[in-house]
């Protein structure tokens, strides 16, 4: 275990986060608001997905209850 000072700690997390450019808080809030918006996930917010326009339709059978549940954080809306 490391024994850091508190400013090292400091510098630490600002040095993160201007690497990162973004906090998680704001990060939650920007998806927060943008979710409150269009709807958008995580993960779209994150890579800087917009709306598709020409879908991609697939046809599953068989997937069980498991499978409808990862099918469903596909769906476009």
């Amino acid at each position: 275990m490391q024994s850091l000072t508190p400013e090292q700690k400091q510098t630490g997390q600002d040095n993160y986060y201007e690497a990162v450019g973004v906090t998680r808080r704001d990060f939650i809030k920007g998806v927060a608001a943008a979710g409150a918006v269009s709807g958008a996930g995580l993960g779209a917010m994150y890579f800087g997905y917009g709306p598709v326009k020409d879908p991609v339709r697939v046809g599953v059978i068989g997937v069980g209850d498991e499978g409808n549940v990862l099918l469903g954080g596909c769906t476009p809306e």
